[in-house]
């Protein structure tokens, strides 16, 4: 029987916490992560009053040290069944055109939003091979459907991470593993920001994506009309 448990990165706020407290609604037990220890912490207090387990792993998730840790509370207690890659640089480099971009800005904004990523699904990967199934959901954005000037690097990350959850998707559909991507409009996660998607509403959704659809992508755009392109490419 495979473990009802996630593995929810960047879930210290923010959309992350939402969709962890979702996903502890209905009944599962989680690894939470995240860079801030007292907003770690004050998630999983709340989290173990819906009732299930809740573990932590402090740690910025470009160390392999951090990595390693979300490994090893994935597979305690017989291995987990979902693993959603939220964590995200998303403001780094925004707005800065892009012959004003460091080699810093690069490597930290791909090896955070791509690179880590992947190692970190590779491992949990694995261990759905051993326990016969499970899901990986990578919370992914409506630039990786679309061209932004200006926000290159972001868009980059986003469009590879794109590929991967698609290549994934069908080496990993004879493996009991599904792969899903999520595209999503700005969500209202930062006190700066004027407008946006309810997280609470957004994790909702996806939570009922992940268990009531057999489908492998979502999108969640909540732009009028007229600022949407005719089509995604």
């Amino acid at each position: 029987m495979i473990p009802k448990k996630a593995i929810i990165t960047g879930s210290s706020t923010g959309l992350g916490e939402s969709l962890a407290t979702v996903f502890a609604m209905n009944g599962y037990d989680l690894v939470i992560h995240g860079r801030n220890k007292n907003k770690l912490e004050k998630v999983s207090e709340g989290i173990k009053t819906l009732g299930v387990n809740c573990s932590t792993v402090l740690g910025d998730l470009t160390a392999s040290k951090t990595i390693n840790l979300l490994e090893l509370e994935a597979l305690k207690g017989g291995g987990s069944s979902v693993l959603i890659n939220n964590a995200a640089d998303i403001l780094s480099a925004y707005g800065i055109p892009f012959e004003n971009i460091d080699d810093t800005k690069i490597d930290k904004i791909l090896t955070t939003n791509l690179v880590s990523l992947i190692k970190l699904s590779r491992r949990i990967y694995k261990s759905f091979i051993r326990t016969g199934g499970g899901a990986i959901i990578n919370m992914n954005s409506i630039v990786g459907l679309e061209v932004k000037a200006t926000n290159i690097l972001y868009g980059t990350s986003k469009w590879g991470l794109r590929g991967f959850t698609n290549s994934l998707a069908l080496e990993a559909e004879s493996k009991n593993i599904r792969i899903m991507g999520v595209y999503l409009t700005r969500v209202k996660t930062r006190e700066e920001f004027t407008y946006g998607m309810d997280p609470d509403e957004v994790a909702r959704k996806i939570y009922n994506f992940y268990a009531q659809s057999a489908e492998t992508e979502l999108i969640l755009d909540d732009r009028p009309e007229e600022f949407k392109p005719n089509k995604h490419p």
